[in-house]
């Protein structure tokens, strides 16, 4: 019984340190686990599809209007004799812009001019225009336009008065610098040709643009 007794005491002994290594390493090894996880890698940058010196955010369709306020100079012609001086031109312009390049709007515009013997000419045209782009700088772009409608006009002289509609078309080039994906200042060169009668019917038209992209 002794022998026993001893012998279960040399067991015990000898398992009691092999159970706290056991732990100790079980321990040690989850811990080693928790700081080695591994770490999900960043995501790989997205690649922009717009062109050189272009915003990406100019790449998507967009719909704008503009304010465009200016100088109409009337041709003088056969009616230089009543000098027709330059007056004011004006247009408000509603358009899509499809991609960069190509745009379509619509627009309402007035003109007006006054000469020698009692010589007045109002106009409120009413057009749709084509207008082609083309990125120059990373906030620059030129166009150019081609326009034709309806030209709503008064002209009056002498004892000579004309109510009417004519049709008319312009084209003309301009310049674009966007602040911002928004906000747009810019100036254009137009020339007009018209039917209009008892009137100038050409003209050179300058503008400045202020617009804005939503």
């Amino acid at each position: 019984m002794k022998k026993l007794v001893l012998f279960l005491v040399a067991v015990l002994a000898l398992a009691v340190p092999a159970l706290a290594e056991t732990s100790v390493i079980t321990t040690t090894v989850t811990t080693d686990t928790k700081v080695t996880s591994p770490v999900p890698p960043a995501p790989a940058p997205m690649l922009s599809s717009a062109p050189l010196g272009y915003p990406v955010s100019w790449m998507t369709e967009s719909y704008y209007m503009m304010l465009q306020l200016g100088s109409y100079g009337p041709s003088q012609g056969k009616y230089a004799i009543y000098d027709p001086q330059p007056g004011l031109a004006a247009n408000l312009i509603f358009g899509k812009q499809f991609n960069p390049y190509f745009a379509l709007q619509g627009e309402i515009g007035y003109l007006d001019s006054k000469g020698e013997a009692h010589y007045q000419f109002y106009a409120m045209p009413l057009t749709a225009a084509i207008h082609v782009g083309m990125p120059l700088l990373e906030n620059v772009n030129i166009y150019g336009l081609f326009g034709a409608g309806a030209y709503f006009y008064k002209a009056e002289y002498q004892s000579s008065y004309t109510d009417a509609v004519r049709a008319g078309c312009y084209f003309g080039a301009g310049a674009n610098y966007h602040l911002n994906r928004h906000y747009i200042l810019g100036g254009e060169l137009r020339y007009m040709m018209t039917d209009i009668e008892n009137a100038p019917n050409d003209g050179m038209l300058v503008y400045f643009n202020v617009g804005y992209k939503y």
